[in-house]
Formats: structure tokens, C-alpha cells, sequence
């Protein structure tokens, strides 16, 4: 996330030149990430919540994700008025989890949506989630929630192999680091940008 943001605005301050919208590796790039966020949306939901839910955890961490998804939409708003998110990755975080959080203990109905929603994504377009038609100007940032819930469903579903549990008992720096970013996703995610727009601002104005 970090390392295509910075290319974004590398390319936006005309430091490289970059294809974004073509299908080509930085047209993939991004949607492998959001693809990576939301599955590990899913394994962080059952890893948590599987077998009891704690119902008080996951709305303390809703009101967070909802308040930094309005606040994301708030700045962009004003930053980029003809750009602004009004449903971006953040935004399709908080819905996913709390379906996801609904079908938690819904195994079997989880597998079924899962392959239904992956299915006709295939066949036909999912993105019937009617915000999109309030808003007529393209938005730097859109994550519908169809079809890419289903990335998040297959997170719950992969949570609870022994495979991927036994991977995160083991005892190893990196781990323990990739466990830290994990703590601090959020606050990560909210500050990068700035940072980085900074520090081009400097180099380009004053450096």
C-alpha cells in the first residue's frame, strides 16, 4: 500500500511516469492490494470472534473503522472536491465486517455465498450498491461491496485451518513484526499519505 501510494504521487508530481489505467502491473498492483486487505479482514474476524463472538470488541473497533471512513471521506471532500471517496476501501472494510461478523458461525451458508457471489461475478456485474448512483463524479478510491465481500468470507472460512493457525503460533521476528503492523494497520493506513505528500512538497519546494 505504502510503496504504490508513494508511486502514485511520484507520478502525480511528474517524478516518474506511470500507467494506472491500462492493464498492466500498477493497474493490478492496487486491486492486489485491497484483495490482501479484506482477506485479512475475514482471518482477523475468525481468528477473534471463533468459537465465542465478543459482540462489545468488534463494535468498539466499528466505531473506529466508521469514524476513520468518514474522516476519510471528509478530507478527500475537500482536498479533491471532484474526486472525493465517498466509498473507498475503508469504507467497504466496515460493511464486509460486519457481514462477515453476521455469518461468522455460518459455515456452510459462508462457503455457499462465497461461491455464489464469486460465480456471478464472473458472469455479470455486482456492483449494484446504489451509493454510486447518488454521486455522478468518479472517486479516487472505490471499493464496491460487491463482489469483493467475497474476499472477506473466504478470509473466515480460511481462518479456521489448522494450517494457517499453525503458522501464526510459531515464534519468529518477522512475525512478530508483521504482528505489529497489524496492531497499527489502521494508523498506518490514515497517516502514509500525508507523510509522503509532505515529504515530496519539501523536496519539490524546498530541497
Amino acid at each position: 500500500m505504502v510503496i504504490f501510494h508513494t508511486s502514485y504521487h511520484l507520478d502525480s508530481y511528474k517524478y516518474v511516469s506511470l500507467d494506472f489505467y491500462t492493464p498492466n502491473f500498477w493497474f493490478y498492483f492496487p486491486r492486489f492490494i485491497v484483495f490482501l486487505f479484506l482477506l485479512c479482514v475475514g482471518l482477523a474476524l475468525g481468528l477473534t470472534h471463533l468459537p465465542s463472538p465478543n459482540s462489545k470488541k468488534f463494535i468498539k473497533r466499528q466505531v473506529t473503522l466508521g469514524i476513520s471512513a468518514l474522516g476519510i471521506s471528509i478530507a478527500t471532500y475537500y482536498a479533491y472536491p471532484l474526486q472525493w471517496v465517498y466509498f473507498g476501501t475503508l469504507h467497504c472494510i466496515f460493511f464486509a465486517s460486519i457481514f462477515g461478523f453476521l455469518f461468522l458461525r455460518q459455515h456452510r451458508l459462508l462457503l455457499v455465498l462465497t461461491f455464489a457471489i464469486f460465480l456471478l461475478s464472473q458472469i455479470t456485474s455486482l456492483d449494484v450498491f446504489p451509493i454510486k448512483r447518488i454521486f455522478s463524479h468518479p472517486s479516487l478510491d472505490y471499493i464496491p461491496l460487491l463482489p469483493w465481500i467475497v474476499v472477506t468470507f473466504l478470509g473466515i472460512t480460511l481462518s479456521q485451518l489448522r494450517l494457517v493457525q499453525n503458522f501464526l503460533k510459531k515464534d519468529s521476528s518477522y512475525l512478530t513484526f508483521l504482528e505489529f503492523l497489524g496492531q497499527h494497520s489502521l494508523f498506518i493506513y490514515l497517516i502514509h499519505h500525508g507523510i509522503i505528500l509532505g515529504v515530496l512538497w519539501l523536496y519539490t519546494h524546498i530541497i
